[in-house]
């Protein structure tokens, strides 16, 4: 996946003040009262977003000596094979939260590859 340009993002967070976002507060009340596991879901309308979000709690989670652990999703098998990525894995020291992040816009040709993509890897996190 190619990494967007910095300045881009810097303009589309400026444009969404994460701060004082009805949106965003509760997310981020997760991460200040929750203990143990919570699965969050983002919808976004694209990768740039995405980034931006990620960035965004990426920076609070520093605020608290954490950070985010990424998990890269470069193909549909990627997130239909998320549970057992997540089951194998180890969280690195200060982990706050794994980002997993992958939005594809419902005007590409291979759409509905991803969204059967999506729909499988989260619902085998059920098991």
């Amino acid at each position: 996946m190619p990494q967007p340009n910095p300045t881009f993002l810097e303009s589309l967070a400026s444009r969404y003040n994460f701060d004082d976002s009805l949106d965003w507060r509760p997310l981020i009340r997760h991460f200040e009262l929750g203990q143990g596991f919570a699965f969050l879901v983002l919808l976004v309308p694209n990768d740039d977003w995405a980034e931006v979000c990620r960035e965004a709690l990426d920076s609070f989670l520093r605020t608290r000596g954490e950070h985010i652990m990424q998990i890269p999703i470069t193909a549909p098998a990627d997130l239909q094979n998320l549970a057992g990525t997540l089951l194998d894995m180890e969280a690195e020291t200060g982990v706050g939260a794994i980002w997993v992040a992958r939005a594809v816009p419902d005007a590409l040709p291979d759409y509905q590859m991803w969204f059967k993509a999506w729909r499988q890897g989260v619902a085998w996190l059920n098991q």
